[in-house]
């Protein structure tokens, strides 16, 4: 999932407010959708439309809306749904097929599977951030591997987004599954018991529960972009990152987002123009400083900010393919040993 910044002001409020036309395009994007005026304006004189942002919650919320309303489509285009959630969206066929010329090619293992309905836009690595000055002022070490995070000594120091609702959640749900084999519903449990924090969604968890913005949690679930974006945002010029990257083996996924068709949408052509404009050299250069994501495009120009991110190693994690096949079985039983807090015995 795509994330926003406090302050961002990279979309006029009049862009979501606009009533719908025969000429607006209206494009069903997360709350953390971010894109410049500047591009919007140019596309819209370009195709004659005036283009409509219709912000839906989290990724995971927004497909779940657009399930419900799919008889009766809220939009034309839908962006933000990623390789953990294209299997459901395809499942109740969601989104019309199209190719968007000029697609580049990804490794299999990043592939937006089932294939030509999701054109891809950006990547993002999931990954837990740790806020520094918590550890150093406790006198506590980070931890080295993720099993270490249901020792006493890290209790109640991370906090997630529910997968349920969440991408961000969900990614790092999978990042254990791959890891952990057989045995992840028990360092579930276990983390349960050790004060694990769960919140619907990525703003919560990074604004309102990690230690830096104020919260109790030194340690949340988020995206390997956070120090860039910490120090692009910083009030005064900094010469390093107030938060680092924690990269525990096995901690780490990457999203692969996508932007697609609705089907029943309207305006195909401008809604297909789109889709190309989304991979332009323009809007593909400006998308890593408008929602913290790195560009799909190869040889795309990165603001020098983004030295100051982690390099996380390459992650092993399962295809699109693999995750619709059984990622509603494994949110399911993360659900019943951490929310409801059933033995990781009686799961299958």
């Amino acid at each position: 999932m795509a994330y926003s910044r406090a302050g961002w002001a990279l979309l006029a409020s009049v862009l979501l407010a606009v009533p719908a036309s025969a000429k607006t395009l209206t494009v069903v994007v997360p709350d953390s959708f971010a894109l410049s005026k500047a591009l919007v304006a140019k596309f819209e004189r370009q195709q004659g439309v005036t283009l409509r942002f219709l912000k839906a919650g989290s990724a995971g919320a927004m497909v779940n809306r657009l399930i419900l309303t799919r008889r009766h489509p809220l939009g034309d285009l839908v962006y933000g749904i990623d390789n953990t959630l294209i299997g459901k969206a395809v499942r109740y066929h969601l989104l019309a097929r199209y190719r968007t010329p000029g697609t580049p090619e990804l490794p299999p293992e990043l592939q937006l599977l089932p294939t030509g309905y999701l054109t891809p836009i950006n990547l993002s690595t999931v990954a837990i951030t740790d806020d520094p000055s918590y550890f150093r002022k406790h006198h506590l070490p980070l931890p080295t591997q993720l099993s270490q995070l249901v020792r006493e000594r890290y209790r109640g120091l991370l906090v997630m987004e529910n997968p349920a609702t969440s991408s961000t959640g969900r990614a790092f749900l999978l990042a254990t599954v791959a890891h952990f084999g057989k045995s992840v519903w028990s360092f579930w449990q276990r983390l349960r018991e050790n004060g694990l924090k769960v919140v619907n969604g990525w703003e919560a968890a990074y604004y309102t529960d990690f230690s830096k913005y104020g919260g109790s949690q030194p340690l949340v679930v988020s995206y390997l972009t956070d120090p860039a974006a910490e120090v692009y945002f910083a009030k005064t010029k900094l010469r390093a990152s107030p938060v680092s990257n924690l990269l525990l083996p096995g901690s780490t996924f990457v999203q692969v987002e996508g932007a697609g068709l609705l089907r029943g949408g309207h305006h195909r052509q401008a809604a297909e123009a789109f889709l190309r404009f989304l991979l332009s050299r323009a809007a593909q250069s400006s998308i890593p400083t408008s929602m913290w994501v790195l560009p799909v495009v190869p040889g795309t120009t990165l603001n020098p900010v983004f030295r100051f991110d982690s390099k996380a190693p390459k992650p092993d994690q399962a295809s699109s393919l693999q995750i619709a096949a059984h990622v509603q079985r494994w949110v399911h039983d993360w659900t019943a040993v951490v929310i409801e807090g059933e033995p990781a015995s009686q799961v299958r």
